[in-house]
């Protein structure tokens, strides 16, 4: 990020509305926050590209909206976050492409919204879009939808990027460890490929992501196993794909290893635009893990009642009672927030909601676990929470989970 007193290099008219101050850091804001999309259509078997549209902030000017492409000021590690409703329940995902070549897959089912999260490492002038990829049998028409509708890009201080794993199976309710063979980087030699295992080399707030591939349509997970016991569950789905984000907090030598479950038995192979993790490394702020019990009416909004904390850093950012965050600096903020129900007959949803108004979804499916990540930009006294949504005829408990409900936020 920009140091403070480079403000006069932002192009004119983005000095204003918050777009460029000195934080307690000393840095600048540098991200783009996209919201909504033109109309489109996605034919069956073709990538298509997102028109994403509105500009919430672009504080560079990086993004451009008559290409759709994000251009890279700078050199370095940023990640891309994005969102999309399709409304028809197909195989379909989401997907990076980079210079015009696909990069990486972020996000994958047959819900019918999908979102997912991303590290790329960028030098100036690369160009990134976000496609959708859909193989029914009919194109299908995206329209615009503000709250499922986003993309976000920001820097990041990445330092493991993993491109894919080797073939291994996957005995019906056992868990296995994923054996990544393939660095794309790992800056400070971090990474084990005989374990397939990070160890931290000093001791921080680590933000773990990864993303899994198989043929076989039903439930399963990815867990972050820390020391060789289970720590989190960061992805859960009915589905051909699994893909989750947490940060973790690590003193150093402690180490992180990606395992994951199934309910059946099922065969992984490589996949290089599939099977992948990254880590990078970066300021929590808090993390809460656990809920109270709570019964959300039908088709109605609940506020997620999160209650035990991992840690707060400043204690009068997160108040157990309401809880809820509040921004105690101007910042772009990276919320995660996981939850575990036994909705599996109706769609259900994660939502953002700032300053008491609904801002936008972050995860959504029918599967029976919800996990999504999403950028915000708050002030002095702003205040995030999630809440949750459910479709059903009727209300649903839902019940505390140590492994599956949990929420972070760190600012970037």
């Amino acid at each position: 990020m920009a140091n403070a007193g480079q403000c006069s290099n932002f192009p004119p008219g983005t000095q204003s509305s918050g777009f460029c101050y000195a934080a307690t850091t000393g840095d600048l804001t540098s991200g783009v926050s996209l919201d909504s999309v033109s109309s489109f259509t996605v034919p069956p078997n073709t990538f298509t590209k997102v028109r994403y549209t509105t500009k919430l902030y672009d504080d560079w000017q990086d993004f451009n909206t008559t290409t759709n492409e994000f251009v890279a000021a700078q050199t370095g590690d940023y990640e891309v976050c994005a969102s999309l409703f399709l409304g028809a329940s197909v195989n379909w995902e989401l997907d990076i492409f980079r210079n015009g070549i696909r990069q990486t897959a972020i996000a994958g089912g047959d819900a019918p919204f999908l979102d997912g999260c991303r590290d790329l490492r960028l030098t100036v002038g690369d160009t990134v879009t976000i496609r959708a990829y859909q193989s029914g049998p009919t194109t299908l028409t995206v329209s615009p939808n503000s709250i499922w509708d986003w993309m976000t890009v920001f820097p990041k201080n990445a330092t493991l990027s993993l491109g894919d794993s080797s073939q291994f199976s996957i005995a019906a309710s056992t868990f296995t460890k994923v054996p990544y063979t393939q660095e794309r980087y790992d800056d400070r030699a971090e990474f084990d490929l005989t374990r397939s295992r990070f160890t931290a080399s000093r001791a921080g707030d680590y933000e773990v992501c990864a993303s899994l591939y198989s043929p076989t349509a039903s439930q399963w997970e990815l867990d972050l196993y820390k020391n060789g016991a289970r720590e989190n569950a960061i992805a859960g789905a009915r589905s051909t794909v699994i893909q989750g984000c947490r940060v973790i907090r690590l003193a150093a030598r402690d180490y992180i290893e990606v395992w994951t479950h199934s309910n059946v038995a099922r065969t992984v192979q490589p996949n290089v635009f599939w099977n992948w993790m990254t880590v990078s490394r970066q300021a929590s702020r808090v993390s809460m893990d656990n809920i109270n019990a709570f019964t959300v009416s039908p088709s109605a909004f609940k506020k997620v009642p999160y209650t035990a904390a991992l840690y707060i850093e400043n204690s009068g950012e997160f108040s157990i009672p309401n809880s809820r965050f509040v921004s105690s600096l101007f910042g772009d903020y990276e919320v995660c927030a996981s939850l575990y129900s036994a909705i599996t007959s109706a769609r259900w949803e994660l939502d953002l909601f700032k300053n008491g108004t609904r801002e936008n979804a972050i995860a959504g499916s029918t599967s029976v676990v919800n996990q999504g990540c999403r950028v915000i930009r708050l002030a002095p006294g702003d205040y995030v929470e999630v809440w949750v949504y459910q479709g059903t005829s009727g209300s649903v408990t839902i019940s505390p989970n140590s492994i599956w409900d949990w929420m972070t936020v760190t600012r970037l």
